[in-house]
């Protein structure tokens, strides 16, 4: 659609280090670094069972882009 986008791959905190605020937190920083770039959204990719990670997205600003068997797409705007 002719929008600059940056997609989130890999995404991981260590498990002793959840529920601190570091997942958001890098998170924006991507972001930032992406806006920076001229990127207008970030996307990524969640299995169905990350319970947890989809949360963190939805708190993070992210929602539904399309749902796939396995996981679904999420996408937030960055302007």
């Amino acid at each position: 659609e002719g929008r600059k986008q940056n997609f989130v791959c890999d995404f991981a905190i260590w498990e002793s280090k959840r529920r601190k605020g570091y997942g958001a937190a890098a998170l924006s920083l991507v972001e930032k670094h992406a806006a920076d770039a001229g990127c207008q959204e970030s996307l990524l990719f969640v299995s169905n069972e990350n319970d947890a990670a989809i949360a963190l997205y939805q708190k993070c600003g992210y929602h539904l882009l399309r749902p796939e068997d396995y996981g679904k797409y999420m996408v937030k705007s960055l302007s």
